[in-house]
């Protein structure tokens, strides 16, 4: 009681929300019309995509365990090719005795804007979190380096965009476009300046060693040098005749290299205190459209628009290696960050190779990674992942092939099975059915309950038994009706895989079909003119039917002739007799168009075989003390040319003849 007034003790309050019963709280944010397998952001239904990622946190885990009690590759433990040796595959930085690990010719996932357009240039940022692309747009695209979709992008430049490069000390970003402006970001992608630098395309620029200068190269011919800080040109540097397409500094000295498409003066080394011509390289009769120095400091790379690649010692001028491999111009190459001796090359047929130094083919590639030019080659500073920007409008990432794959994709053995796409692989094809193990169970097909829907088990028929790893992928699946059932019940067959292989081409194609038809059409010009001299077809119900083949007639020897006038007169035949004046004997109705008239040299043989046999069977039965036989009675002895009465040519039976003889 205050004041005379009575105060009313206040009612009792909630002090935590109110608990939702747990029959409610399943539905409670979920959106009224979604279905199974669909999640709600607030801002529209999207289906669940498992999305592919190269992890490699426990690779840095694993080296960062081992350093401590291993010494070097002595140490470390043997990798199976198995799935389960995953988690013990180290990264590059640890495998410095295996460059060829680091080969990537793993397909990942390919990476497209919205607004499809070239990608000129791609970098990934210094910590490896994120890929930076520059498209013919001016924009850049930030792709995720782990999970590789897409971050964010931004309009960077009104032209297209040319050149990216960070500094050495990962804070600043220089880009250049197609208008010759220069811009510098931070690692935030804060635009904080602009000028510019060209009249023309700028073509690629390059940092100095202390990040106070740095290099640009444009279609103009001419290569500048500009203080970073006060954006001020201290050096122009002419020399070359044609458009200045490289340019990249020493790691470690004042030195600078540009190639150009001038063909008499390709790779010049320059001085850009001074800006003069230290050494012209006369080594390619192309545009050299890409040079890159080692992190070494003696090695020099350029590749070419004549197909070539070579590699330079500068501490002798001299070229050590030509690397050739690519079947059109070498746009692009990267060397590896961490294995000195590795690097990768792009071309403009959409091909990625993979060399080392010291062998003249290449120890790894994809022919056709891409549609399009490779117009830009990036590592992943780990040195686990390539990435390539294409001509045709296409990001793509790449990695290193796990233990236990079977490097089935196009990319790998060019054995891509039929119907499947590229986005439809996964990692591995585990479409591989397991080998039949005698008395485990399995003679008599699957039990039902494991039979995968649209298989027929009931005949018990076995599984084809196949090796993992060895066959050539997925099998056909073929639909036949079975003979043992309904008209309306199919049956699988299953059948190999053919390999992939590259279409034939049309031009090819085209000649192979025609040679393997000359002789078929050979044949129908023959019947054609046989038709038009011979008889009335042998078919008289169908005249348009084509005559039989047939060769050209034989002549019989002397020796031939005389066997076949002999068999005759075992087998009871009518002796033909001979002609006179060596005339064709008149012949009978043609029974077959095809069949051309005798020749003179086949009535000759068989007039001669005749008189042979004739004096040969009188000579026999002179000896045995009979007469002639009664086919010969009636012809008189002459010599051949004299015809007897024709009705006198009598049959002889086999038996007749072999009392006689």
């Amino acid at each position: 009681m205050d004041g005379g007034v009575a105060t009313q003790p206040s009612p009792q309050r909630f002090f935590h929300m109110p608990r939702i019963p747990q029959y409610q709280k399943q539905n409670f944010y979920r959106h009224p019309t979604a279905q199974p397998g669909m999640a709600f952001d607030g801002k529209r239904m999207r289906k669940a995509v498992h999305r592919r990622t190269i992890d490699y946190n426990a690779s840095c885990i694993k080296t960062l365990q081992n350093r401590i009690w291993q010494r070097d590759y002595r140490d470390m433990r043997a990798i199976q090719p198995d799935n389960s040796y995953l988690t013990d595959l180290p990264l590059p930085f640890a495998m410095g005795h295996n460059p060829i690990n680091a080969v990537t010719t793993k397909f990942v996932r390919t990476s497209t804007n919205k607004v499809r357009c070239p990608i000129f240039v791609v970098r990934w940022t210094p910590e490896g979190r994120r890929l930076v692309t520059g498209a013919s747009s001016g924009e850049f695209t930030l792709w995720n380096g782990l999970t590789f979709n897409f971050e964010t992008i931004l309009q960077a430049h009104e032209f297209p965009v040319r050149t990216m490069t960070w500094s050495h000390n990962d804070m600043w970003m220089c880009t250049g476009d197609h208008a010759g402006y220069i811009k510098y970001w931070q690692s935030n992608m804060n635009n904080v300046k602009m000028f510019q630098a060209h009249k023309e395309a700028i073509r690629e620029a390059s940092f100095c060693p202390t990040d106070n200068k740095f290099a640009t190269c444009s279609d103009d011919g001419t290569v500048r040098i500009w203080d970073f800080m006060r954006c001020h040109e201290e050096r122009i540097l002419r020399g070359h005749g044609a458009d200045v397409r490289c340019v990249d500094w020493h790691p470690q000295k004042s030195l600078l290299v540009s190639g150009s498409k001038d063909s008499q003066q390709p790779v010049k080394l320059w001085d850009p205190k001074s800006g003069l011509s230290l050494a012209t390289l006369h080594a390619h009769k192309s545009t050299v459209m890409e040079a890159k120095w080692n992190q070494n400091g003696n090695w020099l790379l350029t590749a070419s628009r004549d197909h070539l690649i070579k590699l330079f010692d500068i501490r002798m001028m001299k070229e050590m290696f030509t690397f050739r491999g690519h079947k059109k111009e070498a746009t692009a190459i990267a060397w590896h960050p961490i294995h000195e001796n590795l690097f990768s090359s792009g071309g403009s047929d959409g091909g990625i190779l993979f060399w080392q130094v010291g062998n003249d083919k290449e120890v790894g590639g994809m022919e056709q990674a891409h549609e399009g030019m490779v117009w830009s080659l990036a590592w992943h500073p780990l040195g686990h992942i390539l990435c390539s920007g294409s001509n045709d409008h296409t990001t793509k990432f790449w990695t290193r092939n796990r233990p236990g794959d079977k490097m089935r994709d196009k990319y790998n053995l060019n054995i891509l099975p039929a119907g499947t796409s590229e986005d439809a692989l996964e990692y591995d094809d585990e479409s591989v059915n397991a080998p039949l193990i005698p008395g485990m169970g399995l003679e008599h097909g699957l039990p039902e309950h494991l039979a995968k829907p649209g298989r027929d088990d009931e005949m018990g028929e076995p599984m084809e038994a196949s090796i993992p790893g060895l066959d050539s992928g997925a099998h056909n699946q073929q639909y036949h009706p079975h003979h043992h059932h309904q008209q309306h019940h199919q049956h699988q067959i299953i059948q190999k895989k053919v390999p992939y292989a590259k279409p034939i081409p049309a031009q090819f194609k085209k000649q192979w079909e025609k040679q393997k038809d000359a002789p078929l059409l050979e044949r129908e010009k023959e019947h054609e003119r046989a038709k038009e001299h011979e008889g009335p077809p042998m078919n008289p119900d169908n005249p348009n039917a084509p005559p039989p083949l047939m060769s050209a007639p034989i002549i019989p020897t002397f020796e031939q002739g005389k066997q076949i006038a002999m068999q005759m007169l075992l087998s009871g035949a009518t002796l033909p007799p001979p002609n006179v004046g060596n005339q064709p004997p008149p012949q009978p109705q043609a029974q077959n168009p095809g069949m051309k008239q005798p020749v003179m040299p086949q009535v000759q043989a068989q007039n001669a075989a005749y008189a042979s046999v004739q004096a040969q069977i009188k000579e026999n039965m002179a000896t045995m003390g009979q007469g002639p036989p009664p086919m010969m009675r009636g012809m008189p002895p002459g010599p051949p040319g004299q015809q007897g009465p024709p009705g006198q040519q009598g049959q002889i039976g086999r038996a007749s003849c072999r009392e006689r003889v």
